[in-house]
């Protein structure tokens, strides 16, 4: 079958003061925290001056989600106060756009009445369905749920007979908002009145990672482990997703994992800093076939993306200084380069022989998908990839092939090419 070409393309923005930053895209742009508690913004697309939006938290923002209609932006701070906020925005102009540019922002914040100001909580959520008006917000080993309206705990999950102590415990919602994932812990929170009651504990194979719902409804991925929700057995293992943590597509057709950098939780001792923490790979939600594989050479904080499946944005941690600086990548997905972009590398490889290992790659990722013959067959190649699947698999052929494409004129021999990874 001919495969349509898709292009993850690398753009970079350097961020210089970003520490321990937390990223969340937004369809109008791209959220940042800062390691001072500051939230920015910045135009995703002309990649324009950041713009400081925030400054209620005391320490590190590590957490930022933005709801999918764009009036609310979810904060968290591993130690700061208060450690949960949210906010909420007014749109400028007079359509859902809004009317911005790189130096502007689409939104007047109303920070004044900040929802939610809450202490002692290390992550938060929104609610997957309708408005998201719901927030799940994780305290150690309890969970709590509360109601964004009127700012009021609805209910707290927690056992003690059933708890299973993971060191990087994040509850979340199932995609119908029926359920709660905390702690390896399924609880139904579909009942307001009534006292909820877990449904089932889920084996414990590792210490560190909680899980995440499938977005098929049907599976619970626990790191490597993938669960059957209607049998609560394990479906299979996944070696490429060991000691990674798994973030959805909007449409739920693609798996970003990574090893998320937790240098700055001194809680966890046994996630020392590691080569795997520098990559993140994605895969086929379907049939969990590796797709690719890229090491940006720098731990990763946060994988975020945004609602259109357009563009992915990696935060990364530089732990080779004294100052702990970052940066944040937006990768464009799906697009090809324009030719005045291949024009513009072709001056940049000119005018100097040596760039930073990570700042000249570009990932070629082709998807089979129905479509109209065109003339741009012709460039396509037809390739074939196994899928990589763990124990077990369903024997059939991968829907994705993959090919990355390195610059080498500007990379140092030496340093080869990212590869992709496959257990």
């Amino acid at each position: 079958m001919m495969a349509s070409r898709r292009l993850i393309k690398t753009s970079e923005m350097r961020l210089g003061y970003f520490q321990r930053g937390s990223g969340g895209l937004g369809d109008q742009g791209l959220f940042l925290g800062t390691g001072s508690g500051a939230v920015c913004w910045v135009n995703a697309e002309e990649l324009g001056p950041t713009i400081e939006i925030f400054h209620e938290h005391s320490d590190g923002i590590n957490r930022l989600e933005h709801s999918r209609d764009g009036r609310r932006l979810l904060m968290c701070s591993q130690w700061g106060e208060p450690s949960l906020c949210l906010a909420r925005f007014a749109l400028r102009g007079n359509s859902e756009g809004g009317n911005t540019t790189s130096a502007t922002t689409p939104f007047i914040s109303t920070m004044d009445e900040p929802i939610i100001p809450r202490s002692g909580c290390k992550h938060a959520e929104f609610s997957r369905t309708g408005l998201q008006d719901m927030i799940v917000a994780t305290y150690g080993k309890v969970a709590k749920i509360f109601d964004v309206a009127t700012g009021q705990c609805i209910t707290e999950l927690f056992s003690s007979a059933k708890q299973s102590e993971y060191d990087a415990n994040k509850a979340t919602f199932s995609m119908d908002d029926h359920l709660v994932l905390n702690d390896g812990v399924v609880w139904d929170v579909r009942s307001r009145v009534t006292p909820t009651s877990p449904v089932h504990k889920i084996d414990k194979f590792q210490d560190v990672i909680s899980g995440v719902f499938h977005p098929n409804g049907l599976e619970i991925i626990v790191s490597s482990a993938v669960w059957d929700m209607r049998t609560w057995r394990l479906l299979r293992t996944v070696q490429a997703l060991d000691k990674f943590e798994s973030t959805f597509s909007e449409k739920g057709d693609i798996i970003y994992a990574a090893c998320l950098d937790r240098s700055s939780n001194s809680t966890i001792e046994d996630y020392q800093e590691s080569s795997i923490q520098t990559i993140f790979r994605t895969m086929d939600a379907l049939d969990y076939s590796l797709i690719a594989s890229i090491d940006v050479k720098h731990p990763i904080v946060q994988l975020a993306v945004d609602t259109r499946d357009m563009r992915l944005a990696v935060v990364e941690n530089f732990h080779d200084n004294s100052d702990n600086l970052g940066q944040c990548r937006v990768y464009s997905i799906g697009q090809k380069k324009s030719a005045r972009e291949m024009e513009n590398d072709e001056d940049d490889n000119d005018s100097s022989s040596s760039h930073h290992d990570d700042d000249e790659m570009d990932d070629m990722i082709f998807r089979r998908s129905s479509y109209s013959q065109s003339s741009d067959e012709d460039n396509v190649e037809e390739d074939s990839t196994s899928s990589e699947s763990g124990e077990s698999s369903s024997g059939s052929d991968s829907s994705w092939v993959t090919e990355e494409e390195m610059e080498l004129s500007t990379i140092p021999e030496e340093n080869g090419s990212p590869e992709d990874s496959s257990s």
